[in-house]
């Protein structure tokens, strides 16, 4: 499932910037920066809110989709190998570090 700053809102489009600094609990100035970063290499644009002319909604490019498709591939692969079935050394260390109750 795809978290719900992702998915279009009812206008079509996608999260503002608070929006997804708000999902992402980050500060949106913080956000802003890295959202002009990320529209610099062509990886996601900023498009007018139909409903709302001060609110830019964020669509990622096709360019920036296929990367997002590529990193979800790494990411639950490394997740995989740390956390699953086969898991290294380093699973139970952290584990003994839980408390009790978390364990």
């Amino acid at each position: 499932m795809r978290p719900r700053t992702a998915r279009a809102n009812e206008h079509g489009g996608g999260p503002s910037q608070v929006e997804l600094a708000r999902h992402a609990t980050i500060d949106v100035k913080m956000t802003s920066q890295v959202v002009r970063s990320l529209e610099c290499k062509g990886l996601l644009t900023r498009e007018s809110d139909p409903a709302d002319a001060r609110v830019r909604r964020l669509r990622p490019t096709d360019v920036g989709a296929a990367l997002v498709r590529r990193a979800v591939v790494v990411v639950e692969q490394v997740d995989q190998d740390f956390f699953g079935e086969n898991a290294g050394p380093a699973v139970p260390m952290l584990q003994r570090l839980l408390p009790e109750d978390d364990r």
